[in-house]
């Protein structure tokens, strides 16, 4: 009885945090969508993804956002979000 409290009170939890933590490599950056609407632009480093009511996508700069490394980062991330809200493949 005690193992199953212990597995319900402490293993379920741990595993969902766990499962739940995302990194980002340097020239990544991780999109997360909180309930199907935009909600941050993470990266690099540890993302903390809420499952099930946040899904993320990984977003490889070089390749979808050339020039990236000579923006600012206003200007960086006002274009990753208005590729994100306009553009259905970006995420893909």
């Amino acid at each position: 009885m005690g193992a199953v409290l212990f597995f319900i009170f402490i293993g379920v939890p741990l595993l969902w945090f766990v499962n739940g933590v995302v990194v980002a490599k340097p020239r990544e950056r991780i999109v997360v969508q909180r309930l199907g609407k935009l909600h941050e632009i993470s990266g690099p480093g540890f993302v903390l993804i809420l499952w099930p009511i946040d899904k993320y996508f990984r977003i490889d700069l070089d390749k979808k956002v050339p020039g990236w490394e000579a923006m600012s980062w206003q200007e960086f991330e006002s274009t990753l979000k208005e590729r994100t809200l306009h553009d259905p493949g970006f995420l893909k």
